[in-house]
């Protein structure tokens, strides 16, 4: 990943759960953006923020290492604001502090009603 922070605003711990693996017996890809959803629910709550005015535009996921039933995730969340209608959510996962995975997503800020992207802050 190009560019990705050094410090992060936000930690939450989240348990990988039996439905998170797949034949491998390790976290599944389509998990791995399910556990990442929840933290930034979870960052965007602190915020009193809800997702129901925001688009997610871009997803980029590397894997690292695998993720196992039962592990206690750490996952740290901090955002960069990227002009005036989106925000880019960076993502570091770690087991035992050894990082698992890094992400990122791009957010727009979105009127529903309107189906339009629009001005926004985080």
């Amino acid at each position: 990943m190009k560019e990705f922070p050094e410090n992060f605003s936000f930690s939450t711990k989240i348990q990988v759960l039996i439905d998170h693996i797949n034949y491998g017996n390790h976290v599944a890809h389509d998990k791995m953006v399910t556990l990442l959803q929840e933290a930034r629910i979870r960052y965007l709550q602190t915020k009193g923020i809800s997702e129901q005015g925001l688009i997610v535009t871009e997803l980029v996921v590397e894997y690292l290492k695998e993720g196992f039933h039962g592990d206690i995730l750490q996952i740290d969340v901090t955002h960069q604001k990227k002009g005036p209608c989106s925000a880019v959510l960076y993502y570091l996962v770690t087991r035992d502090g050894t990082p698992i995975s890094k992400a990122s997503t791009k957010i727009a800020f979105y009127d529903y009603s309107k189906r339009k992207i629009i001005r926004g802050e985080l």
